[in-house]
């Protein structure tokens, strides 16, 4: 938690990027997660001879399962995006804090470096 506290102002200065990367990761998951009921619909419709439905339950799994795939592949390009961007700002914002820092306390800490 500590870690995200500290790295929450990078990512949120992506906000829309980050938003959206978060809502096709949820959109992914339950999608994803609808697969046992069409499991159960299909096992429904073969025990009690009702042939005529599944076709259609058969097509409309697919269709989930294709548009499931298509936004987890969405969601993970769309974290690594925002998450490279941020990472770029961390490092940026590092070396400029590093760079800040008074030179006669850099040479008078001491290191373990021999």
């Amino acid at each position: 938690m500590k870690t995200l506290k500290t790295f929450h102002v990078f990512l949120l200065k992506y906000k829309r990027l980050f938003v959206i990367f978060l809502m096709t990761t949820v959109a992914g998951a339950v999608l994803e997660n609808l697969g046992p009921y069409f499991y159960k619909l299909l096992i429904d419709g073969v025990s009690g001879g009702d042939f005529k439905n599944l076709t259609t339950i058969l097509l409309i799994y697919g269709g989930t399962r294709l548009i499931a795939n298509g936004l987890n592949t969405l969601s993970g390009f769309l974290g690594d995006r925002s998450a490279a961007r941020a990472a770029r700002d961390v490092r940026i914002s590092t070396f400029r804090r590093i760079q800040e820092l008074d030179f006669a306390l850099t040479m008078s800490t001491r290191t373990r470096v021999r």
